[in-house]
């Protein structure tokens, strides 16, 4: 039967987070809703006779079936999608880049509220908000070979000799939350959390590198 869902608005089959150990969930949302799709000929379901039946086409004397399909197998499928097209912009991303872009890029309006939240996550995926974060200047380039570190979801992993730097976190207007001037050499990892940040979107500055980070 078909369901006359709302538009833009959290389907009400998707699951509400926090996770079991207080962590945000969702990590973002996706069209997932009366999705229309082709469906496997060999299916009993999505027949002339379904309501979920939106169109058929005949070829050869054999009958093909479209279907409007609701639920995380429509939405799972549209994130890898999105996903695919930042890494065919940047092959070398990590999946540490990439679930920071998601939460970087996410898109809030009148449904979501204030993100991140336990319905929406960080808000709706952006497809276009993530390229371009791809391929800012900005974006998360860990084959730098100038840069002293490499980030991760919860931190800074430094790669290099750095010795005494000054690390700076930053909100995106310019207001300070942490600055600090210490010693670091390879292998040095510094947890976002141990740093007392909340949740947001922070500028790291840090010898001279300047880029924006999510503290989850």
């Amino acid at each position: 039967m078909l369901i006359d869902y709302p538009l833009n608005k959290i389907n009400y089959t998707s699951s509400r987070g926090p996770a079991s150990d207080g962590r945000v969930k969702p990590d973002v949302t996706a069209p997932g809703g009366m999705i229309f799709s082709a469906v496997s000929s060999y299916s009993d379901y999505y027949k002339e006779s379904s309501a979920n039946t939106v169109a058929r086409a005949t070829i050869n004397g054999k009958s093909y079936y479209w279907g409007q399909m609701t639920g995380t197998s429509q939405a799972s499928p549209f994130v890898a999608g999105v996903i695919a097209t930042w890494l065919e912009a940047n092959p070398e991303l990590s999946p540490e880049d990439i679930q920071l872009i998601l939460k970087k890029t996410a898109r809030q309006d009148s449904h979501t509220g204030a993100c991140p939240n336990s319905i929406y996550g960080y808000g709706k995926i952006d497809a276009l908000a993530g390229i371009k974060e791809v391929l800012s200047p900005s974006a998360i380039d860990n084959l730098s070979t100038d840069k002293l570190y490499k980030l991760y979801r919860d931190g800074i992993l430094f790669t290099s000799q750095a010795g005494k730097i000054n690390l700076i976190l930053s909100t995106p207007d310019g207001i300070i939350r942490y600055s600090d001037k210490t010693d670091v050499e390879p292998g040095t990892r510094i947890e976002w959390r141990e740093l007392g940040l909340n949740t947001g979107l922070y500028i790291l500055h840090i010898n001279g590198f300047s880029e924006k980070i999510f503290v989850p």
